[in-house]
């Protein structure tokens, strides 16, 4: 048995990523700049400096913000690789490898912070390694482990209920990337769908405020609406979970699917009174 895992692909290769959110406020920049000089010429000459440069410092200040942000913490994901065998944890890293015989774990907490999931700490003869929720397949790791660690009768090395609490957060944070990962391109065409809209908006009724209000009102709809999709499937596998068992549902689809179908229709109906309220109020 040779299991590897290694981070999300997000960590491992931040700059594509980087990429998606520069274009992304590429694309509502220019929407303002398009809506505000077809509208006012006049208007746009006078501002289109102080913009233009406005909008450089901030893209600058991103990308440089990001590139200490990677050099800092992401590099180092990059490089990480953890493989559990029959007999031990290979844990390899920027800085060379740590194998850990299952035989000298001598602790596994769980310590958390709320919200952001938490992380596993490996403590074991000589030293300790941490792994955090956004490891690829971490709820596969942690089950695993266990299933080692009790075949040996190690299991008061951890706390069954904080280990399967983390379980649970770990095995849907994958299940929730996993959706992130597959719909990131439908957030992408909303949000050129909504440029277009609120572009056509603003033309038709000569108002810059019509193109903003939109604008925003569609972008955080579609976030918010997203939010509450995860919530709900996250209750629904809360509800099928069990702790006697030790186990947690694997991704409903057909669930998903239908989560989705009714977010769109959702999402359309409350744009739509967006629209209307934005426009005639």
């Amino acid at each position: 048995m040779d299991k590897k895992y290694i981070y999300r692909k997000h960590l491992r290769e931040p700059l594509k990523y980087l990429g998606a959110i520069v274009i992304f406020f590429i694309l509502i920049f220019l929407t303002m700049f398009l809506s505000i000089g077809l509208n006012d010429k006049d208007d746009f000459i006078k501002i289109m400096g102080p913009l233009l440069i406005g909008i450089v410092g901030f893209v600058g200040f991103l990308i440089l913000e990001f590139t200490l942000i990677y050099f800092v913490l992401f590099r180092r994901f990059k490089k990480v690789e953890v493989i559990l065998t029959d007999e031990e944890i290979i844990y390899r890293y920027s800085k060379g490898e740590k194998r850990i015989p299952y035989s000298s774990i001598e602790k596994i907490k769980f310590p958390s912070i709320k919200y952001t999931g938490g992380w596993a700490k490996i403590i074991y003869t000589g030293g300790n390694i941490r792994l955090t929720v956004v490891l690829e397949n971490i709820g596969d790791f942690i089950k695993t482990l266990k299933e080692e660690l009790d075949r040996r009768e190690m299991s008061d090395v951890y706390k069954e209920k904080k280990m399967y609490s983390f379980y649970k957060t770990a095995t849907f944070s994958d299940q929730s990337w996993g959706r992130v990962y597959e719909n990131i391109k439908k957030f992408i065409v909303i949000t050129v769908g909504n440029c277009l809209i609120s572009l056509v908006i603003s033309l038709v009724f000569k108002d810059v405020e019509y193109m903003f209000s939109l604008l925003f009102a569609g972008i955080m709809l579609a976030l918010v609406i997203f939010i509450i999709g995860e919530l709900i499937i996250g209750r629904v596998i809360a509800k099928k979970a069990n702790k006697d068992t030790f186990f947690v549902p694997d991704r409903d689809l057909y669930l998903e699917e239908k989560v989705y179908k009714y977010s769109a229709i959702v999402y359309s109906i409350l744009y739509l009174v967006a629209l209307i309220l934005i426009v005639v109020v």
